[in-house]
């Protein structure tokens, strides 16, 4: 048995001991905020919503992550099918839409524990139209250069060999004097925004994990926003100059 099993083995056995269900202490951060979004067939990857650099120290502290669902408040374990367990992440190859739901990601140390939900919306793709059940929303200002965010560039990192495509309404982006990419394309640059940029963009990422191919992707609806400061103007008095005192109300 390895050092770090031998612990948890032992502050498992101590809150046996004391009658106290390990569980019980975790501390609840409740429903995150940010939701997956995902349509049968593709392969998402739920992430812990848990930021454990702000709870401990990682490389000082031993911990382990273990992940419920929702349904039945079962342990997700690498033997069940149609899903792969990555420590911090969950990753469904093949999504269907019984797979949806809440998932639970618990992080336990030593001598403490820390639990929060994730969610994850698997819905069928509208008939007929292109876009996709789900977006986010994102503004840029017209009469200058803006860029658009792909929600998927938080899962960069996490995967291999990332590739990410632009579309507008359902039409591949290219890149030309109009549309921009960064080097790892989750950035749309948009020069001199016009007010027919607005619509719906998507952002589809092909990936390999554990020697297998997937791919997910999340739609934009882009709004423009077409106000702007004008310079000063004087109003009134018209052709007249008016003194008064320093300190004087108006």
């Amino acid at each position: 048995m390895g050092r770090l099993s031998l612990v948890f083995l032992l502050a498992f056995l101590r809150a046996v001991i004391s009658n106290e269900d390990p569980s019980d202490s975790c501390r609840d951060f409740g429903q995150a905020f940010e939701r997956m979004f995902a349509v049968p067939g593709e392969s998402p990857l739920l992430e812990c919503p848990l930021q454990i650099q702000y709870l401990f120290d990682p490389a000082e502290t031993p911990y382990n992550v273990t992940w419920l669902e929702g349904r039945n408040g079962s342990e997700v374990t690498e033997g069940q099918p149609s899903v792969v367990v990555r420590e911090q992440s969950l990753w469904f190859p093949n999504i269907s839409m019984e797979q949806q739901g809440t998932y639970t990601c618990v992080v336990r140390t030593p001598s403490r524990c820390f639990r929060q939900t994730a969610v994850l919306v698997v819905s069928e793709m509208t008939s007929g139209r292109c876009e996709r059940p789900q977006r986010g929303i994102q503004q840029i200002s017209a009469h200058v250069n803006d860029v658009l965010s792909c929600p998927l560039r938080r899962y960069l990192k996490s995967v291999d060999h990332p590739s990410i495509q632009w579309y507008k309404n359902c039409e591949p982006l290219p890149e030309d004097e109009k549309f921009a990419l960064n080097t790892d394309k989750d950035i749309l640059y948009i020069r001199k925004v016009h007010l027919d940029d607005a619509g719906f963009y998507t952002c589809k990422m092909t990936f390999s994990l554990d020697g297998v191919v997937g791919e997910m992707a999340e739609s934009i609806e882009c709004l423009v926003h077409d106000e702007y400061l004008e310079n000063p103007r004087l109003i009134e008095p018209v052709d007249e100059i008016i003194r008064v005192e320093s300190g004087s109300s108006p």
